[in-house]
């Protein structure tokens, strides 16, 4: 095994936080060879390292490629950015997923004003429809069917409007696991 290999092992290793013996470095012969080696360790677990940092590393090769940012930019603590056209923000949020191979992964939400109108708005038409219909025996059914159906309706129409990460998963730290 020359130099070059060596050091080219050794940068994997670092990489990718796996450990790759002399007996499996020198049957690495081609690149190919050496992607699958480093692939099959990654996905079987193998390594001493450990499952977030793995995570850390897919995310943070995932917004390289998508988002184009630079490596060095992308630590544990970096605030997640979603483009600034709208359009661009669901396409660019189920990408990273998909790119990352997640299980599961947050939803993007509504800008905090717009959740406060819609339960404000729910409120008001219940209180409204409580004022209308107060003493009568259906009182009650006709709340709940108002808060209801006022919930229902505004949450589907402000469906498209969801463009924010959660704050709990703001930054790259947090949406490792």
């Amino acid at each position: 095994m020359g130099l070059d290999t060596v050091e080219i092992v050794i940068k994997v290793e670092n990489r990718f936080g796996i450990e790759i013996s002399d007996a499996e470095a020198t049957s690495c012969t081609t690149p190919g060879t050496l992607i699958d080696l480093v692939m099959g360790k990654l996905l079987q677990g193998e390594g001493d390292s450990c499952a977030s940092r793995r995570g850390f590393h897919l995310l943070r090769s995932a917004l390289m490629e998508i988002a184009g940012s630079p490596r060095e930019e992308i630590r544990p603590d970096t605030d997640l950015a979603l483009p600034r056209n709208a359009r661009d923000q669901e396409a660019f949020w189920m990408r990273l997923r998909e790119t990352v191979g997640a299980r599961s992964w947050p939803e993007l939400v509504r800008p905090p004003w717009m959740t406060f109108a819609i339960w404000t708005s729910t409120l008001l038409a219940t209180f409204a429809v409580a004022l209308l219909v107060w003493g009568s025996k259906a009182a009650i059914v006709a709340i709940l069917a108002t808060a209801s159906v006022t919930g229902w309706l505004l949450e589907r129409i402000t469906r498209r409007f969801r463009q924010r990460i959660p704050p709990a998963f703001a930054t790259v730290r947090a949406l490792v696991p």
